[in-house]
């Protein structure tokens, strides 16, 4: 287990490559292309997350379709 200084250490060095871009963890968040396009669901897409989701697939390839509650276009 870590302290709290050693956390903060580690996320700022992290932040930092990701910043830079020197990291193998911009592979995460690089949408790319899909091996296999897929028919997707999101429930709440027009919430907090739903919309980067949605953005997200699409690049990828994928067919999305939202379903909301209509409190929002």
């Amino acid at each position: 287990m870590t302290d709290r200084r050693e956390f903060l250490k580690f996320s700022a060095t992290a932040g930092g490559a990701l910043a830079l871009n020197r990291s193998p963890l911009n592979r995460l968040f690089d949408a790319g292309t899909a091996t296999k396009p897929l028919k997707l669901l999101i429930l709440g897409g027009t919430g907090l997350t739903g919309p980067h989701q949605v953005r997200y697939a699409l690049a990828r390839g994928h067919t999305v379709t939202v379903f909301n509650r209509g409190r929002r276009n």
